[in-house]
């Protein structure tokens, strides 16, 4: 006996049949797929957003590399680096209320402590007579340096027999070659199976205006 569409639609739903369930059952596969395609496409359209909002000039810095852009604009102005903090700048790496640890085996020239001593004095002089366009507050003109007078050493050595050999010879020999514009206890020393020049570092925190060095100097074998 057929069934009239008033009596299907006032019957209680468990007497409703297969058709209808399946009906329920395609919708919410359906919307299952469009969550999942929604939820797929969003980190996409997240990123594109972000990386359009990027194109444009100047670019947006994270505060690392603010903090190093402003270090270098700072030096090409000759303006130092480690001067008490202000609204305006604070030398980095020094955020508030932190002691910054480091470990160094050269000097740097920008830094107050140095600026009296005969070792600073005879870099100074040096720089002003044959590298006068150079910028003194550049930490790279104390480094330079000190190759230099490591190949000055070198070549001492080697007396007047300047041979390929001979030079490498007496590179690989130096042995506790102090030099100016390093920290005090290190030193410059090479063998034949160790041409690593520098074996030392001096552990130092910044104290807002300069480095204060603390400790011993430490050797790479750990002593």
């Amino acid at each position: 006996m057929a069934t009239s569409s008033r009596e299907l639609l006032s019957a209680p739903s468990d007497t409703i049949g297969p058709r209808e369930g399946g009906r329920a059952t395609a919708s919410l596969w359906n919307a299952s797929r469009v969550v999942v395609v929604v939820a797929a496409i969003a980190p996409i359209a997240i990123y594109l957003f972000v990386a359009l909002r990027r194109i444009g000039y100047p670019f947006e810095l994270e505060w690392l590399e603010g903090g190093e852009v402003e270090i270098v604009n700072r030096v090409v102005h000759g303006q130092g680096i480690y001067v008490a903090p202000t609204l305006h700048y604070v030398p980095y790496p020094y955020p508030p209320l932190f002691i910054w640890v480091s470990a160094a085996f050269a000097k740097d020239p920008t830094d107050p402590q140095w600026q009296d001593t005969p070792e600073y004095e005879e870099w100074l002089a040096f720089m002003k007579k044959y590298n006068a366009s150079a910028n003194l507050a550049d930490v790279q003109g104390g480094n330079g340096y000190s190759y230099a007078q490591t190949l000055v050493a070198v070549l001492k050595a080697c007396g007047d027999n300047l041979t390929r050999e001979n030079v490498m010879k007496q590179a690989a020999s130096l042995h506790d070659l102090k030099l100016p514009m390093l920290l005090p206890g290190i030193s410059v020393s090479t063998s034949a199976d160790d041409f690593a020049p520098i074996k030392q570092m001096q552990l130092q925190k910044f104290e807002g205006e300069t480095w204060k060095l603390f400790g011993e100097v430490i050797s790479g074998s750990g002593s």
